[in-house]
């Protein structure tokens, strides 16, 4: 069993949903498939932590409305080895946010494929604080996302 955001899961009860679901090689690996799509909203959650630690907040929250404040989302396509995947970024009403996971007019992502998939292996909570060192060079205490 692996924690997430307090909750319990048996990522081995998730991968066994993930090939019902998709039953074909095709399905979950394929253009369009499941691990693309994981990739995607994986990529989408660390942005959000970012804009998160960025403003100061956590979302819904009022108390950062009279500064800056988030503005909606903007798309993005970019290339990995899974092939091209369309994000949602987020953006503040400032123009200030500068994501580092994927930065501003960036369109290729070499190796994130396999660190995302390394976070669903060891279990996602405990897999990002390793993996965050890595890419943002943070603390352990420092939470994202």
């Amino acid at each position: 069993m692996t924690k997430i955001l307090n909750k319990e899961i048996n990522l081995k009860e998730i991968a066994k949903a993930l090939v019902k679901e998709y039953k074909t090689e095709e399905a979950i690996f394929g253009e369009g498939g499941a691990l693309k799509q994981l990739l995607g909203r994986t990529l989408e959650a660390c942005l959000e932590g970012e804009m998160t630690d960025h403003l100061g907040y956590e979302r819904y929250s009022r108390e950062g409305e009279e500064n800056n404040s988030r503005n909606g989302y903007g798309t993005k396509k970019i290339l990995t080895e899974q092939g091209e995947i369309e994000i949602e970024v987020p953006r503040d009403r400032e123009s200030s946010f500068d994501p580092q996971i994927v930065s501003k007019r960036q369109s290729r992502i070499n190796g994130i494929d396999e660190k995302i998939i390394a976070l669903y292996a060891r279990g996602l909570s405990r897999g990002i604080r390793l993996i965050r060192v890595k890419i943002y060079g943070l603390s352990n205490n420092h939470y994202l996302g």
